[in-house]
């Protein structure tokens, strides 16, 4: 780090080297350990100082509210990866008048550093506690929009993003010829300091460090909650000095130097919660997590990508440390491991890789696999790194597994690399833990309809909904558990009243698993109720008030209240949804609210609740036909969305009691009108001919009128063709003269006519079923004297043909080039 560190900041030298006797020395009554989260290498280092120094208490950058929860975290029962959960409901509005919802997480993996000083803590006896700020009082601290209040991001309690930020980086990241702060991190600190003191160690990590904080501005640190978590933490080390001797203080680097600084200032802390949160506000559980969640890569801020190698470096480390051990080696003499225990690693990714990829069927051979290894170390020596890293595993990978030229569509090899890299591993949470009260609520009710959850295979239920209780009171169950969007099951078979399909179906098929990720899940859902039904209705109920104004997602909300047998819910939505129709200017929201309620009316509900509907329905389809007029106007883009909504309201008239007069009446007179799009002008004719409100004979005279007249005019008439076939496709079928005249239409255009507008008429028939299809292709081998099979599947140019059509092609090309008027 010396040749690194060696630019014009270090002017600050004399206060460095007073921070690092201030933090790291193990003959004073308090040891710093500045760590990177989840970094191995600083586990590694940290395992080692713990034994030198020997501490009475080990004291741990984590939320001071869950110190209950380190015996369940370091249970022989709970395997990592694991996470602190936090919520906190903010119904006091200390933070805004919203009411809102938080959460955050504290991941921890085998080779975190927290996770080392609990687990080992305890085995060896030691005092562990957490020392930071509970959560609830980070938010009060932190202002709005920065920090861990920061909008559209990962939350977790931990945060590295200090570390990766300013101008210091920049600049040792180009003396260091590394890419950016991962690779600089790796170079630097995880492969170098395999190989250097404990010591040496420690002043590399707290010069990198100081100087990034003392490049930030504190201002911007007060307002992301960083200066209030550092007083809190100097005050409960202080508060520590009074009942140990030896004190060992784990956390973050960059919060080292703020924290000394503190203490240094004599200044007494207060300590005491804040007495404006609610206690039952905020929550704090043990949930099992995963790799993949744990990645750097995936938006997790607070710790290193690509999880799971890693993880195996940890491995590597230890493995290496108990040879030294078995032979009687000194600990302590420094001896080069980082090549053995990386390119243990690095060899063991890319076989990983190889098998996978020749699992799925790429052909990947074992010299491919030595070439990737070659190029990985060649990288590595010439990037000046002591030995190969995850950058360059990723190139040698590429180099030697892509064949071919490299694109987005030819990477397999390397999304093979970075799932393996990343892992899949998902960690354990003892059961002699209090779990929330919404897993407990979820395994009796899976217990109470005998539902297989002590294994991860698929279980199947087929539930006849409409003969047995106890069969609807277990879809009832499955739709919340899929409402909630855990993972744990899926309808493979049944009517589904969102999209409207298969509605007359009696009987629904579900399949179930459980899986680690369910809990999780279920767990960071405890924000909003302690069982499976409450948390439910909360989450319908906030997305209730978001449709304000948008009467189709409230109805949406009613569907899915019915559904989850939440009815004493109904009424409320209802009263919502006639104020949201009252404010709602969209026809597409509003005819999407009244198709809603047919689904609904399709069910046996109390007539209360059915005249509620039909009241809905009528004033939603009544301000829709309102608003029709306004689909002359929409882009050429959005028609065929407006014809559904077209389409829908016909289907509403048909099957309820609103008057079918008002829409027909609404679509004659648009008809009438000269300024509307044929798109939608074809549409509306098809409805009115399903109505009989006009015949076959002014259809064919409309369209006679395109195909007679300008070269523009015949360009409309696919136009009209398309939106007539979505609505009114039986014109077609019941009418010879109608092929013919279509016939006749695409005879008489010009080439260039006819292939500006193959796309509408190719989408004007795809609104015909292949039986559908296949009567029209008969109809059109009438005229032709071909079958439907020479007119449908046959070539239309037969080889013989094409042979002689490319002969011919490349005798004009030499021709023209012969002529000089084609190059090369």
């Amino acid at each position: 780090m010396e040749r690194v560190l060696q630019c014009e900041e270090l002017d600050k030298i004399d206060e460095l080297k007073e921070l690092i006797k201030d933090a790291y020395d193990l003959n004073r009554e308090i040891v710093f350990f500045p760590v990177r989260h989840h970094s191995p290498i600083c586990t590694y280092h940290l395992k080692k100082t713990i034994e030198k120094y020997k501490p009475d208490a080990i004291l741990i950058e984590g939320p001071s509210n869950a110190n209950n929860l380190i015996e369940g975290i370091t249970h022989d029962e709970s395997k990592p990866p694991l996470s602190i959960y936090y919520t906190y409901t903010d119904s006091k509005k200390l933070l805004d008048e919203e009411k809102g919802k938080y959460m955050c997480y504290y991941p921890m993996l085998k080779h975190s550093p927290e996770y080392f000083s609990l687990k080992h803590g305890q085995e060896k006896g030691i005092h562990v506690e957490f020392i930071d700020l509970p959560y609830e009082d980070i938010l009060l601290a932190s202002k709005e929009g920065k920090g861990i209040r920061e909008k559209m991001k990962k939350q977790e309690y931990t945060d590295d993003k200090y570390l990766q930020r300013g101008e210091f980086l920049k600049k040792v990241c180009k003396q260091g010829n590394t890419k950016d702060f991962h690779e600089f991190w790796e170079k630097y600190f995880e492969i170098k300091g395999l190989d250097v003191p404990s010591e040496e160690f420690i002043e590399d990590m707290l010069a990198y460090c100081y100087m990034i904080r003392v490049g930030d501005d504190e201002a911007i640190l007060e307002e992301e909650g960083c200066i209030s978590r550092e007083r809190y933490m100097a005050g409960k080390i202080q508060e520590t000095r009074k009942k140990y001797k030896r004190i060992l203080v784990v956390t973050g680097g960059f919060h080292t130097y703020g924290i000394i600084k503190m203490l240094k200032s004599d200044e007494n802390f207060n300590l005491k919660k804040s007495a404006k949160v609610k206690a039952d506000d905020s929550n704090a559980y043990i949930i099992p997590y995963s790799y993949e969640h744990s990645d750097a890569l995936s938006g997790y801020a607070s710790g290193m990508p690509y999880t799971a190698f890693y993880s195996k470096v940890w491995d590597e480390i230890q493995k290496h440390d108990r040879k030294i051990n078995n032979v009687n080696e000194d600990y302590d003499i420094p001896i080069e491991k980082s090549k053995l225990v990386y390119q243990n690693s690095v060899k063991y990714f890319i076989a990983k890789c190889s098998r996978t990829l020749r699992k799925e069927g790429e052909a990947t051979s074992t010299d491919d696999g030595i070439q990737a290894f070659v190029m990985a170390n060649g990288l590595a020596s010439l990037r000046d790194k002591k030995s190969c890293g995850v950058n360059e595993i990723c190139e040698g990978v590429r180099s030697s597994f892509i064949k071919g030229e490299y694109s987005e569509l030819n990477n397999k090899p390397l999304e093979i690399l970075r799932k393996c890299m990343v892992g899949n591993k998902v960690g354990v949470v003892t059961s002699n833990i209090d779990i929330p009260p919404i897993v407990k609520d979820f395994k009796d009710m899976c217990k109470k309809y005998k539902l297989k959850i002590n294994t991860m295979e698929k279980g199947e239920k087929i539930l006849e909904i409409y003969k047995k209780k106890l069969h609807k009171s277990i879809s009832v169950f499955f739709h919340m558990m899929k409402y909630l969007d855990c993972g744990f099951c899926i309808m493979t078979k049944g009517a589904d009243r969102i999209s409207g399909k298969d509605i007359n179906l009696k009987r629904e098929t579900w399949t179930y698993m459980w899986t680690p990720e369910v809990e999780r899940s279920l767990i960071e859902l405890s924000l909003y109720g302690g069982s499976i039904k409450e948390a439910a209705k909360e989450m319908l109920r906030l997305e209730v008030e978001n449709a304000k104004g948008h009467s189709g997602l409230a109805a949406l909300s009613l569907v899915r209240s019915m559904i989850m047998g939440l009815n004493s819910n109904v009424y409320d939505i209802v009263e919502k949804i006639f104020k949201s129709i009252e404010d709602d200017g969209s026809f597409l929201s509003l005819v999407d609210c009244a198709n809603y309620m047919c689904f609904l009316l399709k069910d046996e509900v109390d007539k209360e609740i059915e005249e509620a509907f039909k009241k809905l329905q009528k004033r939603a389809y009544e301000k829709a036909i309102l608003m029709i007029d306004g689909i002359k106007d929409v882009s050429k883009f959005d028609e065929m969305i407006y014809i559904e909504g077209i389409k829908k309201l016909n289907f509403i008239c048909s099957e309820s009691i609103c008057d079918e007069e008002l829409f027909i009446d609404k679509l004659i007179d648009i008809a009438q009108r000269n300024d509307v799009q044929p798109t939608i002008e074809g549409a509306i004719i098809g409805v009115l001919y399903g109505w009989n409100r006009i015949d076959q004979s002014e259809i064919m005279e409309k369209i006679n009128s395109y195909i007679k007249g300008s070269g523009e005019e015949r360009r409309k008439c696919a136009s009209f063709l398309k939106g007539l076939f979505s609505t009114g496709r039986d014109i077609v079928l019941m009418d010879r003269y109608m092929i013919d005249m279509l016939n006749d239409y695409v005879v008489g255009l010009e080439s260039h006519e006819f292939m500006e507008i193959l796309p509408e008429l190719r989408y004007a028939f795809s609104s015909f079923m292949p039986r559908e299809i296949n009567s029209i292709g008969q109809m059109i081998g009438n005229i032709y004297n071909k079958s439907s099979v020479d007119i449908l599947f046959n070539k239309a140019v037969g080889e013989d043909q094409m042979i002689i059509a490319k002969e011919i092609d490349n005798k004009a090309k030499e021709l023209l080039r012969e002529w000089s008027i084609l190059d090369g």
